[in-house]
């Protein structure tokens, strides 16, 4: 057993797919219907393909260039050694239905390593927003717990329900809402006073997840993956999807507005809020 992050990202709207898609199959005796159902099917699992697809590649390419956190040339040696040691933290994806479980150790037993942290994060970020730019909406959860891997790739413990309830009970709209667990961990070696080098690269980690996450009006702590460090890290991957992204929150929005459909009218509203308080990084790339 040892201490997880444990991020569950959570597809919004699939349900209703799943169930078109089940009685599609039934009636599936011309070109026409199967040309539906083909459609159908790549709206529910050749999304949650492309979604995993997708993490993969963020996490790996995050993982190969994570970022050198800032720190004086004598401990550069340093943190290519914890580089080598936290390659067994790489994290890992399983899906099932349209949910995704990402999820690493963050200690060896003996020390704490944050950049699987920051990586995870990270990567959630930019899938958040791949998502609302193909107008798929998403909720999650990012919380620490004990777990175990008890399989190649099926991970067991508190630590998925701690993440669970988060995504299940407090996200409630489009968001990633982040623990409480790992806020108080990431402070905690954000002001650990030694001097120690491991600390230290910890230390700017911490500072690092720090600057990915935000105190949502609700008072829980969320991803923040249009804010400053994103902006600052990743404006040219995905500053071209920011205004596609916001006319289709408008669009839904005035769309719904027609049908009465309330739940999915309130969870646009909030993602419109939230890109309403970023506007000021990504004005240049809306107009």
């Amino acid at each position: 057993m040892k201490y997880y992050i444990v991020a569950i990202i959570d597809l919004l709207g699939q349900q209703k797919n799943l169930e078109e898609l089940d009685k599609q199959q039934l009636i599936m005796n011309n070109d026409e219907q199967y040309i539906r159902f083909s459609e159908l099917f790549q709206k529910t699992i050749g999304e949650v393909q492309k979604l995993r697809k997708s993490f993969e590649l963020y996490i790996e390419s995050a993982f190969k260039d994570r970022p050198i956190p800032e720190m004086p040339q004598e401990q550069l040696e340093m943190f290519i050694e914890y580089k080598k040691i936290s390659q067994q933290f790489k994290p890992k994806i399983k899906s099932f239905s349209d949910t995704l479980v990402i999820y690493s150790p963050i200690s060896d037993g003996k020390q704490i390593f944050l950049d699987s942290v920051y990586i995870i994060l990270h990567s959630c970020c930019s899938i958040f927003t791949l998502l609302l730019s193909r107008n798929i909406l998403c909720r999650g959860g990012i919380e620490l717990g004990i777990a175990t891997e008890i399989d190649e790739n099926e991970i067991y413990g508190p630590a998925i329900n701690n993440a669970h309830k988060l995504e299940t009970k407090i996200a409630q709209y489009p968001r990633i809402v982040i623990g409480k667990r790992l806020i108080d961990l990431l402070d905690k070696l954000e002001k650990n006073p030694n001097d120690a080098r491991i600390d230290m690269i910890n230390k700017n980690y911490a500072n690092l997840c720090k600057k990915l996450i935000f105190i949502d009006g609700d008072g829980h702590y969320a991803l923040d993956y249009l804010g400053q460090e994103v902006y600052n890290r990743s404006k040219e991957k995905i500053g071209n999807l920011i205004a596609d992204i916001y006319k289709g929150i408008i669009t839904n929005i005035e769309s719904l507005k027609q049908t009465y459909e309330t739940n999915l009218y309130m969870k646009y509203l909030c993602l419109l809020y939230y890109f309403y308080s970023r506007m000021d990084l990504w004005n240049d790339y809306v107009k």
